[in-house]
């Protein structure tokens, strides 16, 4: 299949995953609000996602867009780029576990803590199929992730309706997003051409490009 047609297709794919996903997760809020979620269990919802998207800015850290624009990366280099994203996906899940009670203290919401504690793994889980993704990326797969992004969010989708239904009422919605997590991580591992191997960075200074926040520059300065 020629480049550009490949392109085409990839794009074509990518918006209706993209179309689909925002019309199942407005579905969902609206059931949530209409039948099942007070306005304060929503207020609740949105600090949650907050901190979620907050600490999903340092998720990647441009360690993706990296591999996928660079071609002189080997082997080696993705197995420690991995290595290194899942010890930021750990690092993350710590401090949303330590800061769970300050943040609760500061938006005044005792709840919020549990909510919390509940999608902080969701960093680790998120890393552990994180390059999984990009090498697709790379491998311009973008219809297989479409595919695999829909299947996710129809199956989060319904887990949380079924959890709402159930009275699980704000888990529901933790809950099913978690499961959108899990089915990525199990669709990306089972179908990337990336198999995982741990390997430490043998060396940081050829990883140094990878980091575009100053920040990581200048701890794996030489």
């Amino acid at each position: 299949m020629e480049l550009e047609q490949q392109v085409s297709i990839g794009v074509k794919w990518t918006a209706i995953a993209t179309l689909l996903k925002a019309v199942t997760q407005l579905l969902l809020l609206s059931i949530a609000a209409k039948y099942f979620l007070s306005a304060g269990e929503f207020g609740l919802y949105a600090v949650v996602q907050v901190v979620l998207g907050f600490a999903q800015l340092f998720m990647d850290i441009g360690l993706g867009n990296a591999i996928i624009h660079r071609q002189d990366f080997k082997t080696r280099h993705i197995t420690e780029l991995f290595l290194v994203n899942l010890l930021i996906g750990i690092v993350l899940c710590c401090i949303v576990f330590a800061s769970s009670s300050f943040v609760a203290l500061f938006f005044a919401s005792p709840n919020v803590e549990e909510f919390l504690l509940y999608i902080a793994p969701s960093f680790i889980v998120t890393a552990l199929f994180r390059m999984h993704l990009v090498m697709l990326q790379k491998e311009l797969a973008f219809n297989l992730i479409a595919k695999i992004e829909v299947l996710a969010q129809f199956i989060g989708f319904t887990v949380a309706v079924m959890l709402l239904n159930l009275d699980f009422n704000l888990t529901a919605l933790i809950l099913g997003y978690l499961s959108n997590l899990f089915v990525q991580g199990i669709c990306y591992w089972y179908l990337s051409p990336y198999k995982v191997t741990i390997q430490r960075p043998k060396s940081f200074k050829e990883l140094k490009p990878c980091f575009p926040l100053v920040f990581f520059k200048l701890l794996i300065q030489p």
